[in-house]
Parts: structure tokens; sequence; C-alpha cells
């Protein structure tokens, strides 16, 4: 939703749900921020020789149930994954492309 606010125009109609939902999301995940500003799990580890992100949990949809996102299965190079790690890369390696 980040990249998505960054180039979606202020005029958009939709901009102003999405970025209610963007904001509420960031509120809760703030909470699960350690101290240092890193997150629980650590993507450096989990990268393979072919640069793939192993132990990636399966996409979900919205569900009210604790227990569907506990039993998602982990996987290797799913794009849930790898596509923060390429944002990240494009985004040291571009700086000034935004």
């Amino acid at each position: 939703m980040a990249e998505l606010l960054y180039y979606l125009p202020d005029s958009n109609k939709d901009r102003p749900s999405i970025l209610m939902s963007y904001q509420k999301m960031m509120k809760c995940l703030k909470q699960y921020q350690r101290e240092n500003g890193l997150w629980g799990q650590s993507l450096v580890d989990y990268i393979n020789e072919e640069g793939d992100i192993a132990n990636v949990c399966e996409g979900t949809n919205r569900k009210n149930d604790y227990q569907y996102y506990l039993d998602r299965k982990s996987k290797v190079g799913d794009m849930h994954g790898q596509a923060p790690i390429l944002w990240c890369a494009w985004a040291l390696l571009f700086p000034d492309e935004r």
C-alpha cells in the first residue's frame, strides 16, 4: 500500500480509503516493532544462495479466525516474501528514481 499511495494521485477517489487502511495497518504493526527498529524476523538469515526467501507464510485471505493464520504453511521463494526484498533492493540501488 505504501508504494501504491506514493504513486496514486491525490485526486483518486479511492485514495482516502486506501490511506485510512494503510494508517490503521501501520498503527497495528508499530506495536510489534522492537526498540532497535527491527521486526521479529530478520530476512537476511532466510535468504538462500539462489536469492530465494525461506519460511515465507503462504498468502492468506481475510478471516476472523486466529488459528487460520497460525496454520499457514511456510514456503521458499513465495512472492509474498520475494517482492519486499526486490522493493528494498530497488530503493537502495536507485534512490533518485522515485
